[in-house]
């Protein structure tokens, strides 16, 4: 008996040797996830993405 599914993205590539994971959330979104679980007779309730913040903007070089 399928239930409730939370989607809650994470578009980072931290770690990753390609650019462009950081995409995945929303290609799964694109690809049609929501619909598709919902046609498994699932509640879905997209959270959206979470805020990550890029490497390169951890720090900020003093002057």
């Amino acid at each position: 008996m399928p239930g409730k599914v939370s989607i809650i993205g994470v578009p980072m590539d931290l770690g990753a040797d390609r650019r462009g994971v950081d995409m995945g959330p929303s290609a799964l979104r694109v690809a049609g996830l929501n619909s598709r679980l919902s046609a498994l007779s699932y509640s879905v309730d997209d959270r959206g993405n979470i805020s990550v913040r890029v490497p390169e903007m951890w720090w900020k070089p003093t002057r």
